[in-house]
C-alpha cells in the first residue's frame, strides 16, 4: 500500500435516515418479541385447566421447560458477550494483540466441566433459583445473603454493558449518552417484563445475529479497502499477532496462564457453572440431553463471534497505523474507537452505520435482559415466602420486579462513567470478584458433604474479600498491561487536530516503580476468589462440627459421589433421591412412547 497519509481532521458524517430506520427496527423486533410472548402467555391462561400443573411462574421464569437447543445456546452467547464484545474486543486487539484469543480453550474446558458436572446437578434439582440450593445445602441466612450479592452484581455489571454502547451512540449520533441509556434501558425493561424468559432468549437470537452481522459488514469494508494480505502484514509487523506469552507472572494481564488457566478455574466456570440467569436458562431446557447441546452449541459461537471481533480490531488497527486517534486526540476513549471507525469508513454506505449502532445495542439488551429476568426469579423466590400478596399473584409480581431491577440498571449505568479503565475490564473484573467465591462456595456445597455452614461462610467471606482488595489494591503498569505501540507519524495535518495528554509510544516503566505497586491480572481476582473460598473453608472445617442429617441427604450432592465406598459414610438417606430421578431423566423419553401408544384405559396402571 506504501506510504500513506491519514486525514482525521474532517468531521464525521452523520446517521442517515436508513441508519435510523435499521436502528429503530432492531428496537421494533425487541419489543414487538416481547409483546408477542405476553399475548401467548395471557391466551394459554384463558384456556389454562384445572389440572394444568404449569405454574403461572414456571411459564414467565422457565419457559414451561420446554425450550430447545438452538435458541437457548445464542441466548447464552448473546448474554454475556453483549455490547462489550462490539465495543471492547476489537479495541482490546488494536492496543493489546490476540493473546485475548486464548479464552477460546478456556471456552470448551469450561463447557466440558459444566455439561458433565454442574449443569447435571441443578437440571435434576430443578430449582428456580439457584440459591434454592444453599437454603437446602446450609442455611436460609447465607441464601439471602447470596440472593443480595447477586443481585448487586448482575445490576451492577449490566449498568456497566448499558454505558458503553450508550458512549458508541453519543460519538456515532450525536446523541447524549444519558438519553440513550435512557431509551435502551426502558425498551428492555418493556419486553423483558413483558414476556419473561422465552422473550428474552429470542431476543437474544435476534440480537446474536445482529452482532454477527455488525462484524460481518466491518470486514468485509476492510477486506474491500485494505486486502487481507496487507491487514495480515500490519499486524504481523506491529506485534499484534502474538501469540505466545507462556509468562507463568500472574501480574501478566493476558497471558496463556491467566487466559487459560485463570478464565476457566474462575469467571468463566463461575459465570457458565453456578450463575443464576445461566442454570435459568438450562432448566429452560425440555430435557438434560438439550441442556448439555446448548453449552457446547454455545462454546463454538462464542469462539466465533470473538474471532470475527478479534478480526475486526485488526482490521481497524490497519486502518489506522501510523496514526492512532486516541493518542492524536481525535477520541477520548479506547471504548470509542471502534463507533469513529464505523463512521469515517462505513458512513457511505447508507444502512450500515445503523447496522453497527444496531449491533451494539443488541449486546446491551441481551445481557441486560439476562440479568433482570435472573434478578426476578431470586428476588421472586425469596419474596413469595415472606408477603401473601406475592405468593397469591407472583406472574403479576415477576414483572413488577423485573422493571424495578432495569430503573436500578438504568442508574447504575449512570455511574459507569467513573470506572476509568476500558468496559472490557472493567465488566470482567466486576463479574470475576463475585463468580469466583460463588463458585467454590457451590463446590463445596456439592462435593464436601463435611462442610457445614460455618466454614462455608467463613470461606465465602474470605474469598470475596481477598478479591475485592486485590481489585482495589491493584495499580497496573504497561511493564504487565503491555499495551502495544502506536503512534500519530502518519496523521495528516497533526498540528490542526486536538492537543493529546498521551504521547505517540508507549513506554515501560522502571523495575522499582513496577515493584513498588501491587499488581495481579484482572483474571485472577476470580481465580483468587475461588481458591481462597475453598481453601479457608476446609481449614475452618476441622474446627467445627459436620452439618445435620437433612443437609447430607444424598440428593444434595453431585452423583459423581454416590458411590464412592469413601462418602458413604456422610451420606444419609432421602425420600427425594435423585438417583431415582437420574434413571427417570434417562428413560423418560422411553416412557412417554410406551405412555402415547398405550390404551387410555392402561395408562394410569402404567403410570
Amino acid at each position: 500500500m506504501g506510504e500513506r497519509i491519514i486525514d482525521l481532521t474532517s468531521e464525521l458524517p452523520t446517521l442517515s435516515p436508513e441508519d435510523y430506520s435499521v436502528f429503530s427496527g432492531l428496537l421494533a423486533i425487541s419489543a414487538f418479541i416481547g409483546l408477542f410472548y405476553a399475548w401467548i402467555d395471557s391466551r394459554k391462561k384463558e384456556n389454562k385447566l384445572e389440572n394444568d400443573s404449569i405454574s403461572d411462574e414456571d411459564t414467565y421464569l422457565v419457559g414451561n421447560r420446554s425450550m430447545s437447543a438452538f435458541p437457548v445456546a445464542l441466548s447464552l452467547t448473546a448474554s454475556f458477550m453483549s455490547s462489550i464484545t462490539v465495543i471492547s474486543t476489537p479495541a482490546e486487539i488494536y492496543y493489546f494483540g490476540i493473546m485475548f484469543l486464548w479464552y477460546g480453550v478456556s471456552y470448551l474446558l469450561v463447557s466440558f466441566i459444566t455439561s458433565r458436572i454442574y449443569m447435571p446437578f441443578f437440571y435434576r434439582q430443578g430449582y428456580t433459583s439457584s440459591y434454592q440450593y444453599i437454603e437446602k445445602r446450609f442455611d436460609r441466612q447465607f441464601k439471602l445473603i447470596l440472593s443480595v450479592v447477586f443481585t448487586f452484581n448482575a445490576i451492577i455489571y449490566a449498568g456497566i454493558v448499558v454505558y458503553a454502547p450508550a458512549v458508541a451512540i453519543e460519538k456515532v449520533c450525536n446523541v447524549p449518552k444519558n438519553v440513550a441509556i435512557a431509551i435502551m434501558g426502558v425498551v428492555c425493561c418493556v419486553y423483558t417484563s413483558l414476556g419473561g424468559i422465552k422473550a428474552v432468549i429470542w431476543t437474544d437470537v435476534v440480537q446474536y445475529i445482529s452482532m454477527y452481522a455488525g462484524f460481518i459488514a466491518l470486514i468485509w469494508k476492510g477486506c474491500k479497502d485494505m486486502g487481507i494480505e496487507f491487514i495480515y502484514s500490519t499486524a504481523l509487523d506491529n506485534g499484534r499477532l502474538a501469540f505466545n506469552d507462556f509468562s507463568m507472572d500472574p501480574r501478566v494481564r493476558h497471558s496463556v496462564l491467566s487466559t487459560v488457566f485463570g478464565a476457566t478455574f474462575g469467571v468463566w466456570l463461575g459465570v457458565y457453572g453456578t450463575n443464576q440467569s445461566n442454570i435459568q436458562r438450562y432448566i429452560c431446557c425440555k430435557s438434560e440431553g438439550t441442556a448439555r447441546k446448548a453449552i457446547w452449541l454455545n462454546s463454538f459461537a462464542l469462539i466465533a463471534i470473538n474471532v470475527t471481533a478479534a478480526f475486526s480490531g485488526l482490521i481497524m488497527f490497519a486502518y489506522y497505523v501510523g496514526c492512532d486517534p486516541l493518542a492524536a486526540g481525535v477520541i477520548e476513549q479506547k471504548d470509542q474507537l471502534v463507533p469513529y471507525m464505523v463512521m469515517q469508513k462505513l458512513a457511505e454506505y447508507k444502512g450500515l452505520p445503523g447496522l453497527f449502532l444496531a449491533s451494539a445495542t443488541s449486546g446491551t439488551l441481551s445481557t441486560v435482559s439476562s440479568g433482570i429476568n435472573g434478578v426476578c426469579a431470586v428476588l421472586i423466590d425469596e419474596l413469595k415466602g415472606n408477603f401473601r400478596v406475592i405468593r397469591q399473584n407472583t406472574y403479576v409480581w415477576s414483572r413488577i420486579i423485573v422493571f424495578i431491577a432495569g430503573i436500578f440498571v438504568i442508574m447504575a449505568a449512570y455511574g459507569a462513567d467513573a470506572l476509568g479503565e476500558t468496559v472490557l475490564q472493567a465488566a470482567m473484573s466486576v463479574n470475576g470478584i463475585v463468580a469466583g467465591p460463588t463458585l467454590g462456595l457451590f463446590s463445596l456445597g456439592m462435593f464436601c458433604p463435611w462442610i457445614s455452614k460455618a466454614p462455608a461462610k467463613i470461606g465465602y467471606f474470605a474469598g470475596l474479600g481477598l478479591a475485592i482488595l486485590f481489585y482495589v489494591m491493584d495499580n497496573p503498569t504497561d511493564e504487565f498491561t503491555k499495551p502495544l505501540a502506536v503512534n500519530t507519524m502518519q496523521c495528516f495535518n497533526l498540528t490542526s487536530l486536538p492537543e493529546s495528554p498521551l504521547s505517540t509510544a508507549t513506554s515501560v516503566p522502571s523495575a522499582e516503580e513496577s515493584s513498588s505497586t501491587f499488581q495481579i491480572s484482572y483474571i485472577f481476582l476470580s481465580t483468587t476468589g475461588l481458591f481462597t473460598c475453598v481453601t479457608v473453608a476446609l481449614l475452618s472445617s476441622f474446627f467445627f462440627q459436620m452439618p445435620p442429617p437433612d443437609q447430607r441427604a444424598r440428593s444434595l450432592y453431585s452423583s459423581l459421589l454416590w458411590d464412592i465406598p469413601y462418602f458413604e459414610a456422610f451420606f444419609t438417606d432421602d425420600s427425594n433421591s435423585q438417583k431415582e430421578k437420574l434413571f427417570q431423566d434417562s428413560s423418560s423419553d422411553e416412557l412417554s412412547c410406551i405412555v402415547k401408544s398405550t390404551p387410555s384405559s392402561q395408562k394410569q396402571q402404567l403410570l
